[in-house]
């Protein structure tokens, strides 16, 4: 997606209409990426708490759209960046690696 709301559009899509969210693509419009990524992961955190909840993970080089990422359990969270590694693939917690590029700034 090429911005966070559309990036939640698709996030919520993808879970199906049985799946409601608390928050919705048109609350992130104007917020900024880092405060709406923060709304985003505290949403997705909230799923599925057997595996407590997901992470969005930006995974690796943006091809045609501003964010590219993927969904992974945070109990999986561990392994899929061991695998990254292992892979030579770039991944990193998204809210994460935001916040740390904006406080390098």
């Amino acid at each position: 997606a090429d911005s966070y709301d559309a990036l939640f559009q698709q996030i919520t899509e993808s879970f199906g209409p049985e799946v409601s969210f608390v928050l919705k693509p048109k609350q992130l419009v104007k917020v900024e990426p880092l405060k709406a990524l923060n709304r985003i992961q505290v949403q997705l955190a909230s799923l599925s708490p057997e595996t407590k909840g997901y992470v969005l993970l930006d995974f690796s080089e943006p091809l045609d759209d501003e964010l590219q990422a993927v969904l992974v359990y945070s109990t999986d969270l561990a392994r899929v960046m061991e695998l990254a590694v292992e892979v030579g693939i770039y991944a990193a917690p998204a809210y994460e690696a935001l916040k740390a590029a904006q406080e390098a700034e």
